[in-house]
């Protein structure tokens, strides 16, 4: 077990990260972030953004930093099913300075080679969808 702590002015993220060897070719690392602000306050998605499709806002930046970044190492089609707003693909990130981080795990956009990936989306992309200021 690793963990690593982000912060902002106004909060601190624990991003923790958990090895497990089962056997087989090699070990798999799962990655959980929880964020808190000042006042203790467990910061979650519907605190930080609007009620809105974010998810779409989110994937649409993940997909094309992600192509940029990977280019040939990974397939369109992983990549376009990693980084989708539908099921949990969203669901780990943390706050760092500025930046929104998600975080993609393991065979989550990719092959295992590429270990995680993490995306960092400066809070003025995210103006349209975020409520919550840090």
């Amino acid at each position: 077990i690793d963990t690593k702590i982000a912060t902002t002015s106004d909060t601190v993220s624990y991003v923790v990260s958990l090895y497990e060897y089962t056997g087989g070719a090699h070990g798999i690392t799962a990655v959980k972030a929880f964020t808190y602000d000042k006042r203790n306050r467990f910061i979650d998605e519907n605190t930080l953004f609007k009620d809105t499709d974010w998810r779409s806002v989110v994937s649409a930046y993940a997909y094309a930093y992600l192509k940029q970044k990977l280019g040939d190492q990974t397939t369109d089609e992983m990549l376009k099913e990693g980084t989708s707003p539908e099921g949990n693909n969203l669901d780990v990130w943390y706050l760092r300075g500025t930046d929104v981080v998600f975080v993609f795990g393991q065979y989550q956009i990719g092959p295992y080679v590429l270990g995680i990936q993490e995306v960092p989306i400066p809070k003025e992309e995210l103006e349209s969808v975020i409520q919550y200021n840090f």
